[in-house]
């Protein structure tokens, strides 16, 4: 909101992005950040997720949602009151064919939209490879129609777009690690996130921790389990850091049957891919 600034104040500050620290923000960060940043807006985080965050989300919300999105409705409310000039709330449903967002994460900015009052305007693209067959000129799209809101340089919008395509990429390149590095750790010859605390020279045991990157990342949400873990000399990995492509043969042998829909059972597959 830009109420409490005269005309000349409103031509000197940046305009202010609200990012509810919540769901997708945990899997763009670097990406979101990145490119409002250099479009020259200030990007406003919410609160770190609390008590009083999870007790408004669940009185605002239905009983049927899910944990993770009282939270995120927690934090939206976190941040009317923080003279927002927009809110990020992107509808982001797929980025591969064959993949299917949760609709009830692609439809928040239209709840929020039309349930949430006193919200400043929401920005909420809409984006789905696998139901709309969105593309490169779709994000195009979305790209000069938010970046326009911030400059009138289309080359600043491009560079802005870029910059943060690259922050992604870098921060899932040191995130993600190799098949040969995830096999170092189970020899023990390297660690993947904080050293183990209390051994007491005893073997240490190691142990994946999986869940969504919006519980992993939230202290509140995964009820500290990390740093639990950790206090009993547990050696961690994520399920975030795991190989991709190590992941990607694991699913290939996957077999589903669902209202007609067919994915190839693991006995159809080419023998070179059970055996890897």
């Amino acid at each position: 909101m830009s109420k409490g600034f005269n005309n000349q104040e409103l031509k000197k500050r940046k305009k202010r992005v609200g990012f509810p620290r919540g769901l997708l923000y945990y899997y763009f960060t670097d990406m979101w950040e990145t490119f409002f940043i250099k479009l020259g807006a200030e990007v406003v985080l919410s609160s770190p997720t609390n008590k009083i965050t999870k007790e408004r989300g669940v009185l605002e919300t239905l009983d049927d949602e899910c944990y993770s999105t009282k939270l995120y409705h927690g934090h939206v409310l976190d941040l009317a009151n923080k003279e927002l000039d927009y809110l990020f709330v992107p509808r982001f449903a797929s980025r591969k064919k064959r993949e299917v967002g949760c609709p009830k994460f692609v439809a928040l900015a239209d709840i929020l939209k039309y349930t949430k009052k006193d919200l400043p305007p929401i920005i909420g693209p809409y984006y789905s490879t696998s139901r709309e067959k969105h593309g490169f000129w779709r994000l195009t799209k979305i790209i000069f129609e938010i970046g326009f809101k911030f400059t009138k340089n289309p080359f600043r919008i491009i560079n802005a777009a870029i910059l943060s395509l690259r922050a992604h990429r870098r921060a899932q390149d040191e995130l993600i690690i190799s098949e040969e590095t995830l096999r170092k750790w189970e020899r023990s010859e390297i660690l993947l996130n904080d050293a183990p605390i209390n051994n007491n020279g005893e073997e240490v045991l190691k142990v994946a921790l999986v869940g969504h990157n919006y519980v992993l990342n939230d202290d509140y949400a995964s009820l500290g389990v990390r740093k639990k873990l950790q206090k009993l000399g547990v050696d961690l990995i994520t399920s975030q850091q795991m190989p991709r492509n190590l992941i990607e043969r694991q699913l290939l042998r996957l077999s589903m049957i669902d209202f007609g829909l067919e994915i190839s059972e693991p006995e159809k597959l080419p023998l070179k891919e059970l055996e890897k």
